[in-house]
């Protein structure tokens, strides 16, 4: 605008310093109102797709499954299988750790749960989590598992953590094994227990099989103990995926090879392990499973 005018005089003039300025507000609004209108026209769909190319794959693409970097997820056509009762029980415990440590390996036995109709039933905190990660300080024995993480299973919503408590709150063998008087508490029911170096793959695809097996109303399940590390397990020896369930299974009930569950490897353990896949059964991401206590001491 000072191209062809002179640069004093329009100093001298405020009423053509403001005419000037009024036009090119005018003017740049027109443009910028053009350029926000058409790109709601025209990038619309690729900024959908912008975000999912911004995700790590987490199954097959037969069901589409992906998970974002804040570690939350999103389905295009469910991989999982629906469970009209979740009677069986998955039993952790193996030493003591930091609350991440504990989590992963929670998130892991979360999708072996949600895709054997089973739900988890764990030591509490203080048997769980080391105090050399709380400041030194033994973790109160009041504290729950769901003062920790809010884990549901999908897409119910149903608590990943049993509501059906099979000990009394005063209870403190934990590490006892077996921690379950099956033949007493649970008569009828399958017991496997993996302890030790146990073969974690073999005794899963046998509750596998269980799992399957089941009818719709029984009154009898699986109670899996587990007394080892998740890490360095055999359930990484031929997976991931992990295993599918025996021909009797695949042939003759509704079993998908999608259907299997996540299976999350920690590279120093496993190096050999080049990809995490399986389908989700979860819903235990840091944006819908943090309690709300737990996020203002994190942020504190």
């Amino acid at each position: 605008k000072f191209q062809n005018t002179s640069f004093t005089n329009i100093l001298l003039d405020p009423d053509k310093m403001k005419k000037i300025f009024l036009k090119n507000v005018v003017k740049v609004s027109a443009l910028l109102a053009s350029f926000i209108l058409s790109s709601i026209y025209v990038i619309k769909t690729p900024v959908m797709n912008f975000q999912l190319i911004r995700t790590e794959t987490l199954v097959t693409k037969q069901h589409e499954f992906k998970v974002d970097a804040g570690h939350n997820y999103h389905e295009k056509s469910s991989c999982r299988r629906q469970c009209t009762q979740r009677i069986n029980k998955i039993y952790f415990e193996h030493g003591a750790a930091g609350i991440g440590d504990r989590l992963t390996a929670l998130h892991m036995l979360a999708q072996m749960a949600g895709y054997l109709c089973a739900d988890l039933e764990l030591p509490p905190p203080y048997i769980h989590l080391n105090s050399v990660h709380n400041d030194g300080k033994q973790i109160s024995d009041i504290i729950q598992w769901q003062d920790l993480r809010n884990m549901t299973f999908l897409p119910d919503n149903a608590p990943v953590f049993s509501a059906r408590k099979t000990f009394e709150d005063n209870f403190t063998e934990w590490r006892k094994v077996p921690v379950y008087d099956a033949e007493k508490d649970y008569p009828g029911w399958s017991h496997i227990v993996t302890q030790n170096d146990g073969d974690l793959l073999s005794d899963y695809l046998k509750v596998q099989d269980l799992s399957w097996a089941q009818k719709k109303g029984t009154k009898f399940g699986f109670i899996w103990e587990i007394h080892q590390s998740i890490y360095t397990s055999s359930l990484f020896d031929v997976g991931p995926p992990l295993p599918e369930p025996s021909h009797i299974v695949t042939e003759g009930t509704d079993f998908r090879e999608d259907m299997r569950p996540y299976l999350l490897s920690f590279r120093h353990f496993r190096p050999d392990v080049i990809e995490n896949i399986g389908c989700i059964y979860s819903d235990d991401s840091d944006k819908s499973s943090v309690p709300s206590h737990m996020q203002i001491i994190r942020n504190q």
